[in-house]
């Protein structure tokens, strides 16, 4: 009962302190529409630049060991491939946090996918297997962190609506993976891999102009 009485009272002076001290205007919050982000134009630009990442990731996951495939190269090694691109994305989230402590989450996704989508647009020119696989991992690590520098994008923009403001980049995984495998695979059937690849390189490099689109408005 003492110690009892003794968090009790330490609790009172904590409770103010917390993020959630204040209920009401939590529930106020929450039955509100959420979809008021829709309001705004940074909302359209963040969904815009997160599908256009994803359209990216998603691309690579199904057709770089097809196209692997294309130039002879054998099973495995096409699978290998895939494997130094999220190897390199695995180390990278290690760094994340490394990275935001030296710049914004913003100016991370600028720098770091231009560097990734040069990367691997290069990648697509070499037929050696052994060359091929270094850019591979280091174009992989160079996106690893983009899609928490999204979220963080996403909610410093709407503090007050997190939740609204993540699902921006959850429909956006959605919409990618439904259209990215159909419309690279048509232009596949015939021009080959390696075309609908660039032009999802390209789709990265043009998701950074959407982000400095928000960050100008964001300014104004």
């Amino acid at each position: 009962m003492v110690v009892a009485f003794i968090f009790f009272i330490a609790g009172k002076r904590v409770i103010p302190k917390t993020p959630y001290s204040d209920m009401e205007k939590i529930r106020k919050r929450v039955s509100e529409n959420p979809a008021e982000v829709f309001r705004d134009k940074k909302a359209w630009l963040i969904l815009a630049a997160s599908f256009m990442y994803f359209t990216y990731q998603i691309g690579i996951v199904n057709w770089l060991p097809s196209y692997c495939l294309e130039i002879g190269m054998d099973f495995g090694t096409s699978g290998g491939m895939l494997t130094a691109f999220f190897l390199g994305s695995l180390i990278m989230r290690f760094c994340g946090p490394l990275i935001l402590k030296k710049m914004t989450a913003m100016k991370a996704y600028v720098l770091f996918s231009l560097l990734s989508a040069a990367i691997t647009m290069a990648a697509l020119f070499i037929t050696m297997p052994m060359v091929m696989m270094p850019l591979l991992i280091i174009g992989g690590f160079m996106q690893g962190s983009s899609v928490a520098f999204l979220f963080l994008m996403a909610v410093e923009a709407f503090p007050h609506r997190a939740a609204s403001a993540s699902s921006l980049v959850l429909i956006a995984v959605n919409i990618g993976a439904m259209t990215a495998p159909l419309w690279m695979g048509f232009i596949a059937q015939y021009t080959g891999y390696r075309l609908p690849l660039m032009l999802i390189c390209i789709s990265l490099a043009l998701s950074v102009l959407l982000v400095i689109l928000i960050n100008r408005g964001k300014q104004a």
